[in-house]
């Protein structure tokens, strides 16, 4: 064998080995990748413009759903127009902080009801234990679909909206379910605000127009700043409440007209472009569950 073939050898087992070593890097590179990307899914995506309610300014149609679940009471015509009243209160209020920080933003405001239905039956016993579950977001979602079925006839929530912006020439559209839990404990929670596997939306049963604001504010990136059902850190999130008092996310028991969009909260809501870095820290560590 001569000289120059013992090199050309040597050369290809080189060639060989350096495969040998690369193809296990490439894929692991792969695989992290993959993963990077995949964790971004589910809840873990951006609060601030995301999903169906990206930017809270210009035209926004907020769409309200009248539910009925097997827990909660019958929607009758004095609760529908107490609601309405209550709503109306949340959006003007929102609209008149938008202008004075010199944001355009129209609310358009529409809920179902027509001549044969006000209001849609969808089995769903308590709502606050199913969203305390792993399974609580799937759950929610499909009644959610099937609410919107029956009350439409398009098959899901995304479905509907996307003919609903068509319709009303809007980009944005806040979808809230309201069920009548009135003597009962209300509650309220907006579910995919950080997520792109289905469309965000609220279920209320509150008439106060301060939680009413929070969901609609919340569908367009504005975290909870108090300890709410769906925190997973409750003492992170009362420091946070005590570190921004005035700010309505962070307040529910105060008239509405006694508070304000907080610094943090205009960010989120894309109202305006900074943040004080040490603010979306705090906020960013303490994910709320959905």
């Amino acid at each position: 064998m001569t000289a120059h073939n013992v090199q050309n050898i040597r050369s290809k087992l080189k060639i060989m080995s350096l495969k040998r070593l690369l193809i296990p890097l490439i894929s692991l590179v792969s695989i992290i990748a993959l993963s990077a990307f995949v964790s971004l899914k589910g809840n873990d995506l951006p609060r601030r413009n995301n999903n169906v309610c990206k930017k809270l300014t210009g035209n926004v149609l907020v769409y309200i759903m009248w539910a009925e679940t097997r827990e909660s009471y019958s929607w009758t015509d004095y609760d529908l127009h107490t609601t309405l009243d209550s709503i109306r209160r949340a959006t003007r209020w929102v609209e008149a902080k938008a202008a004075e920080q010199g944001v355009n933003l129209k609310i358009v405001l529409e809920d179902y009801r027509n001549d044969t239905l006000k209001s849609v039956y969808q089995s769903m016993k308590g709502m606050r234990r199913v969203m305390s579950k792993t399974e609580g977001i799937d759950i929610m979602n499909k009644w959610g679909d099937r609410v919107i079925r029956r009350a439409s006839g398009f098959k899901t929530k995304e479905k509907y909206i996307a003919h609903l912006r068509d319709e009303n020439h809007v980009e944005s559209v806040a979808l809230l379910f309201f069920v009548n839990n009135y003597f009962k404990s209300d509650f309220a929670f907006s579910v995919n605000t950080t997520s792109d596997v289905d469309v965000e939306y609220s279920v209320i049963s509150s008439k106060n127009p301060v939680i009413i604001a929070q969901e609609i504010l919340h569908l367009f990136g504005a975290p909870y700043l108090f300890p709410h059902f769906s925190s997973k850190d409750r003492k992170n999130k009362k420091n946070l409440q005590e570190f921004f008092p005035e700010d309505i996310m962070a307040e529910r028991d105060k008239d509405i007209d006694l508070l304000g969009v907080g610094a943090i909260s205009r960010y989120y809501l894309s109202w305006v472009d900074e943040i004080d870095a040490r603010h979306e820290k705090m906020v960013e560590s303490e994910r709320e569950r959905f």
